[in-house]
């Protein structure tokens, strides 16, 4: 289900993230678009949105024309476990346990493929990682926003916690 976060909020997700020039953000299950619209208009970056529902799609899709942001931000209507992310610096998701745990090891190694990178998720984290930093939000303290890094990896434990996916030290010489 769609539930659309405060603006408020879509601020502290991106300063959470560290978005800066030269990022790619992508929003997975962006719903009206209001991350990777607003990722391009305070940082003028390229943001992509990915959501099953077509008439959600369509309408981010307006509103990114009407905003004048639509050179800069795609909305795609599709399964998010099945887009390349291989281009993003920063995956941000609101999504509910369920689905994070459907997606987790994806995420996981999209994370581990290059320093730098970073994942921010709303209200749940991802199971058995150790964010990197963890804020509370909103008017009463209760959206919880939790962010990830390559260094979360080396923190994972249990069964889907992706620790393999660590790259391997390089053998001494």
């Amino acid at each position: 289900p769609f539930v659309a976060s405060g603006m408020d909020i879509v601020d502290k997700i991106l300063e959470l993230a560290g978005v800066e020039k030269g990022d790619v953000v992508c929003d997975l299950g962006s719903g009206d678009g209001r991350i990777p619209i607003r990722a391009a208009q305070l940082f003028g970056v390229r943001a992509r949105g990915i959501e099953l529902d077509s008439k959600l799609v369509a309408s981010s899709r307006a509103k990114a024309a009407e905003l004048g942001v639509d050179k800069l931000v795609e909305f795609v209507e599709g399964d998010i476990r099945e887009v390349d992310l291989s281009d993003c610096t920063v995956i941000v998701c609101f999504l509910l346990p369920e689905a994070l745990e459907v997606v987790q090891d994806e995420l996981c190694s999209w994370l581990g493929a290059s320093r730098g990178r970073r994942l921010v998720c709303s209200y749940w984290g991802l199971r058995g990682l150790k964010e990197t930093r963890k804020e509370e939000h909103g008017k009463y303290a209760n959206e919880t926003l939790y962010l990830y890094t390559q260094e979360s990896l080396g923190s994972a434990s249990g069964e889907g916690a992706a620790s393999a996916l660590m790259p391997a030290p390089a053998p001494a010489p």
